[in-house]
């Protein structure tokens, strides 16, 4: 006769089970006596080794539920059938009943509202497991690496994919730390690890890296520091590396410390957005559209949409903010702070009707590092990339003009940096 092997199926294996399928092909000339199959954790297996035996002689599909597999091994399985001239052997296949436990990651939270204490948390299923997860959902708690043990909600549904739930009862005035998760009979993975804070806008915010204090105001539907980074080591101008460096650098005006006191640090986009990651972009954990770069925990560096969303709210029209070079009507002037500008133009110093109190910090060029306007103008990097992959989108505010200047500049450039909440 002739015999041939197929996959393995209905494994399960905390019960030790699975359920054995072949085919015979053809009878031979003599009467099949017996048929069935053989299995060993060694490849070749034979009827020395374990063997399970299917009911029926006919050419044809036959199947065997097998019993007593051990977790952790891999069996090698062969349909056989046997007449009086002796046995012949199908093909092998495989079977593992080593666990494989899913995976899973977290995404930014979204639809954050401080009052009601709600928001979204979201995730991804990147593989079920084996066994597969009966369970998903997020943990989330104030301290790190939140657990089972912590606060958890249940997400509906199965399968890989992304998934989210909706959560109440988070309290305004803390930083929630989340992460997905997914259960098998086997236990429980977390997925990476996401903050969501609920700082309260108007009550300063302190940065652990350095003990720097931030006063951060609401403005709209938006949390905004309102006082420039000055995070990082300070390196003299003609010696800052503008690209990539291993941990923070900054450059004050001038090589004068003072002037970080007063303005903040001046940053190249590519320090902006790095973080303290040498040499790739540090997103917000998950996420592909914040971009935590040099900011806190809990804050990023505003994209070009997250500043028009700031204008628009302070009056611009959407026409007004999706073009370029000076815009809108004085929605600077609403920008600006009260004092420190130039004032000789009637457009010098601004109201800070927004809070956002913006400052003339000046800039650096992208080359020799020569300084130049501050007290004139002020300019800020967002996170997202420009008209080219070497340029970057940029918000300035000058003492000539009561409008806002967007325009895209070289990464190289040192300009302020502005954060957002989370």
């Amino acid at each position: 006769p002739t015999v041939s092997t197929q996959a393995v199926t209905n494994k399960d294996i905390v019960a030790g089970t699975a359920t054995f399928n072949g085919t015979i092909l053809t009878a031979g000339n003599l009467e099949i006596t017996e048929r069935g199959f053989v299995y060993a954790t060694t490849t070749s297996p034979t009827l020395d080794d374990s063997k399970v035996i299917a009911t029926g002689t006919d050419v044809g599909a036959f199947n065997v539920d097998t019993t007593d597999f051990a977790e952790g091994n891999v069996y090698y399985v062969r349909a056989y059938a046997t007449n009086s001239k002796g046995t012949v052997y199908g093909n092998e296949v495989s079977v593992d009943f080593n666990v494989v436990m899913p995976t899973v990651s977290t995404q930014a939270v979204t639809n954050k509202n401080i009052a009601t204490g709600t928001a979204t948390f979201n995730g991804t299923i990147l593989t079920v497991g084996d066994p597969a997860y009966t369970e998903r959902g997020f943990v989330h708690a104030t301290t790190a690496n939140p657990t089972l043990g912590n606060s958890k909600v249940i997400a509906t549904g199965t399968g890989m994919g992304a998934f989210n739930a909706n959560v109440t009862g988070i309290t305004e005035g803390n930083v929630y730390y989340v992460r997905a998760y997914a259960t098998n009979s086997k236990g429980t993975v977390y997925g990476n690890e996401v903050s969501l804070n609920l700082s309260i806008c108007g009550i300063d915010f302190t940065d652990s890296r350095d003990n720097q204090v931030y006063p951060i105001v609401q403005i709209g539907t938006q949390c905004w520091m309102s006082k420039n980074m000055s995070i990082g080591e300070r390196v003299d101008g003609s010696n800052y590396i503008t690209a990539y460096t291993a941990g923070i650098q900054k450059i004050c005006y001038d090589n004068s410390e003072s002037n970080c006191d007063i303005y903040g640090g001046l940053y190249s986009w590519y320090e902006t957005v790095n973080g303290e990651n040498f040499g790739s972009i540090k997103y917000v954990s998950g996420s592909s559209t914040m971009i935590q770069g040099i900011c806190p925990d809990g804050w990023h560096v505003p994209s070009d949409e997250e500043f028009k969303t700031l204008e628009m709210y302070l009056g611009m029209s959407a026409s007004s903010a999706n073009s370029t070079t000076y815009r809108g009507t004085d929605e600077g002037t609403k920008l600006k702070s009260t004092t420190g500008w130039y004032s000789n133009y009637s457009n010098g110093n601004g109201t800070n009707s927004s809070g956002w109190n913006g400052l003339p910090g000046g800039s650096r060029d992208d080359s020799g590092g020569w300084f130049y306007r501050v007290g004139m103008d002020g300019s800020w990097w967002s996170s997202s990339e420009g008209s080219s992959s070497d340029y970057a989108w940029r918000r300035l505010l000058s003492f000539e003009y009561a409008q806002v200047y967007r325009y895209s500049y070289p990464k190289s450039y040192g300009f302020s940096v502005r954060c957002l909440q989370n």
